[in-house]
């Protein structure tokens, strides 16, 4: 089963191009709605592990990436396609409603 990998402002470049479907969640431990929404993620991760590589960084921790990507309130959501940022989600989401925003860009 992937898992939710932690990472880093460091490696974020890295991964977003090893990995045609990145996604990554941007939230910090002490906020209430990231820590719903990882629970909402850890859900559609296990029923779609394949779909993405499924990371998370702090952001709370990683001022280089929040300034880099314009990440500016946790939780946040960041896809990238083939390298390239291709959508951002802001705030805490239904399951239903991630779903259906990442309906677009499952691996076929």
């Amino acid at each position: 089963m992937t898992e939710l990998h932690c990472i880093t402002s460091e490696n974020v470049s890295v991964l977003a191009v090893k990995h045609s479907h990145l996604f990554l969640l941007a939230d910090a431990d002490w906020c209430e709605a990231s820590q719903l929404f990882r629970k909402v993620v850890d859900e559609v991760r296990k029923e779609c592990p394949d779909q993405f590589f499924w990371a998370r960084i702090q952001a709370d921790k990683e001022e280089d990436f929040c300034n880099r990507y314009g990440v500016q309130a946790v939780p946040s959501l960041l896809i990238f396609l083939q390298g390239s940022l291709f959508r951002r989600m802001v705030g805490y989401k239904s399951k239903e409603d991630l779903i259906s925003q990442l309906a677009d860009v499952w691996i076929q």
